[in-house]
């Protein structure tokens, strides 16, 4: 939750919070639509603690791009028609034939959705200011269609983008 009068962003929600067990069948109908991942939206049981990292990918891209939400899907569907519309389908096409997905969005898998790059999502006074190439980098590879592939926290709070200094506005 964001307050943006005050500058103060809370976790909230816990309800869902499991332990992780590798290999558990766990259901697909947690997390916020906004923030739910590929492989939730594809209905794959096995997932793990890259649903984290998707979901903090959607809050930084939200608010690097002040875009919230990021993806803003109307409901399961198309949230997915939403994150393939900025990654591209080819990732999705790979993402169902590694996982032996059945894909109820065969259209989505249909021709050549083309990935966009980061950088379309910029206004252009965020061009001028602090984001750059480091942040954009961090946003890349939270929002990685296959979770085997991104990052994890560990590799997260390692990344460039943590250890930037700011400048002072003002």
């Amino acid at each position: 939750m964001i307050d943006r009068y005050r500058g103060v962003l809370r976790l909230i929600d816990w309800g869902l919070a499991d332990f992780y067990v590798t290999d558990k069948i766990y259901p697909v109908t947690v997390a916020s639509r906004f923030y739910k991942p590929p492989e939730l939206l594809l209905g794959y049981h096995k997932y793990d603690f890259a649903l984290d990292m998707w979901s903090f990918g959607c809050v930084a891209a939200a608010l690097i791009f002040k875009r919230e939400p990021f993806f803003n899907g109307l409901d399961n569907l198309d949230q997915l028609k939403k994150i393939v519309s900025v990654l591209g389908n080819d990732c999705l096409k790979q993402y169902v034939l590694k996982y032996q997905l059945k894909p109820t969005v065969q259209y989505l898998m249909e021709g050549i959705i083309q990935r966009r790059q980061w950088r379309e999502f910029l206004s252009h006074t965020q061009t001028s200011l602090a984001v750059n190439d480091i942040t954009l980098d961090l946003i890349d590879k939270l929002l990685v269609f296959d979770h085997k592939f991104r990052l994890t926290a560990d590799e997260a709070l390692r990344h460039p983008f943590f250890s930037m200094k700011t400048e002072k506005m003002g």
